[in-house]
């Protein structure tokens, strides 16, 4: 999995209690989601939920499991990306 080295936000964008919605666009092993969640837990901010546009297939096992997935890579192969739609068990 993926280390995030720096993550900066400004103190004037996050105040306790604040509610949070965390969007990615990419997540393969979930570092920077990680990260983030971080960020609103050191802010004293509720994250109310989790999504990505596209999560990839492997690796399997995420440093993030509570999140919604509109499509799923299944390959990375550049000749011939294969995407697919989540089945709902796995959202």
């Amino acid at each position: 999995m993926g280390e995030v080295k720096a993550m900066y936000m400004s103190t004037k964008q996050l105040a306790r209690g604040n509610r949070v919605l965390i969007i990615d666009d990419f997540m393969r092993g979930g570092s920077t989601i990680s990260g983030m969640l971080l960020v609103a837990k050191e802010f004293g901010a509720e994250v109310t939920g989790i999504g990505v546009f596209i999560a990839s297939s492997e690796p399997e096992i995420k440093s993030v499991s509570d999140f919604r997935a509109l499509l799923c890579l299944d390959s990375m192969e550049k000749k011939a990306p294969e995407l697919r739609i989540w089945e709902a068990s796995r959202v």
